[in-house]
């Protein structure tokens, strides 16, 4: 558990650093705060096991455009109104993130034997994405990119996930399940929008103490968008051209 908050730490630097092809609020406009009553109500089925019995916290930074009851995290949208996550299955989270135009909160979570990072679109009506790890931005900003994939099926994403940024909200591109079940799964780098760099470590070479797993030899992956779609394979040579 400690190597995936560690990995996801670092992707979220990554986003944290990106920005979206949204256009930022209007300087000195005012924040609406969240409408926590709109959230719907919770069947008593699906919070009889939550073990947690107070709200996740919500950052000082971010009380402004966040609040949050027992069952959701309501995030205001850049037009006032209100989108929820259902924060049911979610112990703890990690520092909350916002790209540079305020667009998108990110924030990874951890429950009980399950973890994921979920993305809010703040455009629009919100969007709500589960993305297991913190996506990465290609060049133009117009598409983004994450991966997470566990033997153990513990992750909320297990699988590599492709994104188009729209004008408002973001639509999935591509979806891919069968994936090697290394260890470590990360993106490296875009190169250009159509072709990503990624590496991983091989059940084979990972250590005994996870902590040299950073040190450990990883295999390199391409993902390519092409006609019939994006395909996820090992890298030929030096992987995707230089962009």
């Amino acid at each position: 558990m400690r190597l995936i908050k560690a990995a996801m730490g670092a992707a979220m630097a990554l986003f944290a650093a990106s920005a979206s092809t949204a256009p930022p609020r209007p300087a000195g406009a005012a924040v609406q705060l969240p409408n926590l009553a709109s959230c719907p109500k919770l069947p008593a089925e699906e919070t009889a096991d939550r073990t947690r019995r107070s709200p996740l916290p919500i950052p000082p930074a971010f009380r402004q455009m966040a609040r949050a009851s027992l069952n959701h995290v309501a995030v205001s949208t850049t037009s006032g109104g209100t989108v929820c996550i259902n924060t049911v299955l979610m112990h703890q989270t990690a520092p909350f993130r916002l790209s540079a135009d305020k667009r998108f909160l990110t924030f990874a979570w951890d429950g009980d034997e399950a973890n994921g990072h979920i993305l809010v679109d703040r455009s629009g009506r919100g969007q709500v994405v589960e993305t297991g790890r913190a996506p990465v931005f290609s060049p133009s900003r117009n598409r983004l990119a994450s991966i997470e994939i566990s033997e153990s099926g513990f992750g909320a994403l297990n699988a590599f996930l492709v994104m188009q940024v729209q004008a408002s909200g973001v639509r999935q591109l591509a979806r891919i399940e069968d994936i090697p079940l290394h260890a470590d799964w990360r993106i490296d780098s875009w190169a250009g929008e159509n072709c990503i760099n990624l590496s991983a470590v091989p059940q084979s070479r990972v250590p005994t103490n996870w902590n040299d797993l950073p040190r450990a030899r990883r295999d390199r992956y391409v993902a390519r968008a092409g006609a019939a779609g994006w395909t996820l394979l090992p890298a030929q040579g030096r992987g995707c051209p230089a962009a």
